[in-house]
């Protein structure tokens, strides 16, 4: 079980305008458990985890049977450039040619936790 810091900041809204809140423990399910075979396309959007799910994917060794992943990546106001970073190296390490495209966010809403961007990675021949 784990607590992305968008659960977090999720929390401080609701407690700043009065609301309670209280933490539910979730089980989880690892998502190498389900790669048994060559996958032609693995699209994350797991709201901040996104490099949790790929060192699982790498320790596991079942990244090597993902040909093109498609990710949103969240932008963290107070540590973008390091998670990017550590992102993309993950990404490349393991072969893959990485691309990117600027998202939005939510219409007509305007929060440091709108912005995102698409990551598109294709495993290398």
């Amino acid at each position: 079980v784990s607590q992305s810091r968008y659960g977090m900041a999720l929390n401080r809204r609701l407690e700043g305008k009065g609301l309670p809140t209280r933490p539910i423990p979730v089980s989880s399910l690892k998502l190498s458990d389900f790669v048994h075979a060559e996958i032609d396309l693995l699209k994350l959007d797991v709201e901040g985890s996104e490099i949790q799910v790929l060192k699982e994917l790498i320790s596991s060794n079942k990244i090597k049977n993902i040909k093109n992943v498609i990710l949103e990546f969240h932008f963290d106001p107070t540590n973008n450039e390091a998670r990017l970073g550590a992102l993309i190296s993950m990404l490349v390490d393991n072969n893959y040619n990485v691309g990117f495209s600027k998202h939005k966010g939510t219409p007509f809403v305007r929060t440091p936790w709108s912005q995102a961007c698409i990551i598109y990675a294709t495993k290398a021949n």
